[in-house]
């Protein structure tokens, strides 16, 4: 029996449900017809994620069908209900990051889970704050100003919030969605769809000739930025025609060079010829380059 939509997606949509038969809450994942091929690829990925011991980090899938209605023929992945997602969870903090101690409790969960994954020769490819889940949704109100985190106790007074700051009770996770998941060996390089955009790493974007499961703690470290300033880290604009560039400029900001194999390797040729450039230190050509890009101060050289 549903109960209440939750969310929607490229694939479907997401329903909370009530089981008549084992009397329990569930979750629905509802997937189109047209998209069999990604149906069977995900109903395979979680039979091999329920045969794996320790899978306690993971989102469990109790069964799944074929469904028909009205002469259509849809998917139905049947899972546990969890909780609030990142995104979620910051956005009805109004994107106020999370304490220190819990995102510590968030990164060596993910990192466990992760490490397990990719023992068991998985790479999930597309970690991001919507399929990391809290097993509980329950919070409390932090009203005393000293118990609030450091980065939002540092906020200016001025700034007007329309709820107090909440904390869960729980911070247990778990990861959902292995829609895109894949062995590690039929993961293709080259392919740069792979990872949601803000989350995606360097490599991919370069279409290197070659790229592995490492996919996934790059997505992790942006989560984690993000869930401990609020905001995304590397904002990047859909729309925009220069978006590759600037994310790789903004990267590039943050973290140094590119590494020699990522530049050899890279397959897109105007992305590696601009950074090799830079690779080279040739820093007029790359300010210029900046500066033509737009007023973005993430893009700025310093």
């Amino acid at each position: 029996m549903l109960i209440k939509f939750i969310d929607i997606g490229t694939l479907g949509s997401v329903y909370k449900a009530y089981n008549l038969t084992d009397k329990i809450y569930c979750v629905l994942k509802i997937i189109k017809g047209e998209f069999d091929f990604q149906y069977n690829e995900e109903a395979k990925m979680n039979e091999i994620i329920n045969k794996i011991p320790n899978k306690t980090y993971f989102v469990k899938t109790r069964e799944s069908f074929e469904f028909y209605k009205n002469n259509k023929k849809y998917y139905i992945f049947v899972n546990e209900l969890l909780g609030y997602n990142l995104y979620k969870f910051l956005k009805y903090n109004e994107f106020r990051g999370f304490h220190l101690e819990d995102i510590q409790n968030i990164a060596k969960q993910l990192l466990t889970g992760i490490k397990i994954l990719h023992k068991n020769k998985i790479v999930h490819t597309d970690i991001k704050p919507e399929n990391i889940l809290f097993t509980e949704s329950k919070c409390i109100n932090v009203t005393n100003k000293t118990k609030l985190p450091f980065n939002v106790s540092q906020l200016s007074n001025k700034q007007k919030y329309k709820k107090p700051y909440k904390r869960l009770i729980n911070t247990k996770i778990k990861i959902i969605d292995f829609g895109n998941a894949c062995k590690i060996k039929d993961l293709s390089s080259g392919i740069e769809t792979i990872c949601t955009r803000q989350y995606r790493p360097p490599e991919v974007i370069l279409k290197c000739e070659k790229y592995d499961e490492k996919v996934d703690i790059w997505s992790l470290g942006c989560i984690l930025l993000e869930i401990y300033t609020g905001q995304i880290f590397f904002k990047i604009d859909y729309r925009d025609e220069l978006a590759d560039i600037k994310h790789l400029a903004n990267i590039e900001k943050v973290c140094g060079h590119y590494p020699k194999w990522m530049i050899e390797h890279s397959t897109n040729e105007d992305l590696s010829e601009i950074f090799v450039k830079c690779a080279k230190h040739h820093f007029n050509d790359y300010v210029f380059l900046i500066s033509n890009i737009g007023s973005n101060d993430q893009c700025k050289k310093v």
